[in-house]
């Protein structure tokens, strides 16, 4: 599941949201460039600091790894 920016505030406080891989590499590839769109990716992180989104471990290993 991407998590749109302006849905961002409409997350109720007892729902975690878990972000695949592919999602993020999504977003920033083809609707969210960070260049294009830094508010989106400054939400993304605030909500994944507040615990609202989650990722396996996994992921971040993949981010590392892969080219994108």
């Amino acid at each position: 599941m991407v998590v749109r920016a302006g849905r961002l505030n409409d997350l109720a406080n007892d729902q975690i949201y878990c972000i695949d891989t592919s999602s993020l590499i999504w977003a920033m590839k083809t609707a969210y460039p960070l260049d294009v769109l830094p508010p989106f990716w400054e939400k993304l992180s605030e909500a994944a600091d507040n615990g609202l989104i989650v990722s396996p471990e996994a992921v971040r290993d993949e981010l590392k790894v892969r080219d994108d």
